[in-house]
């Protein structure tokens, strides 16, 4: 399934095909019907499919002019996702999801042939067990703080151990 989400005047509806036309105005239905369904039905599927997290992995690769690559951690949920993908311009989102995987494609001035990110669930420590569970295991010592990383066990940002 693909989804288009745009900015930008197109001759033709990316969502129904039918022809546009020239206007002084935009009544935004188009990207508001794209932005509907990915806010309430694709991305709600897939999310609860990763069981909520707190947080995704946002991996870009070919974004920006420099056609940098890297990874960001993002607060779980449609919005801070979609905030971090937009950009102070004109851009296109292209949401795929391919199974359980979530990928978007952006184009813009700065990014003509796309960039690609690559959403993944980030499993963090404390949004798998309990405090008590993370004890018994010995993850975290006597106090609540992980032996990992030393910070109190729900403050902690570490990825769980597969």
């Amino acid at each position: 399934m693909t989804l288009n989400i745009s900015e930008d005047y197109e001759p033709e509806c990316d969502s129904c095909q039918a022809p546009t036309k020239a206007a002084n105005y935009c009544d935004g239905l188009c990207y508001e019907a794209d932005y509907d369904y990915l806010a309430y039905t694709l991305f709600p599927d897939w999310f609860m499919s990763k069981r909520e997290p707190k947080w995704l992995k946002v991996s870009g690769k070919n974004v920006g002019w420099r056609r940098i690559s890297g990874y960001d951690k993002v607060r779980g949920g449609i919005k801070p996702l979609f905030d971090y993908l937009t950009i102070n311009g004109d851009w296109t989102l292209e949401f795929t999801l391919d199974g359980g995987d979530l990928s978007v494609r952006r184009s813009s001035h700065d990014e003509p042939t796309g960039c690609t990110y690559t959403i993944e669930a980030l499993n963090i420590l404390s949004d798998s067990m309990s405090i008590d569970s993370a004890i018994e295991q010995e993850l975290v010592d006597e106090y609540g703080c992980h032996k990992g990383c030393g910070e109190y066990f729900y403050d902690c940002n570490c990825e769980v151990e597969e």
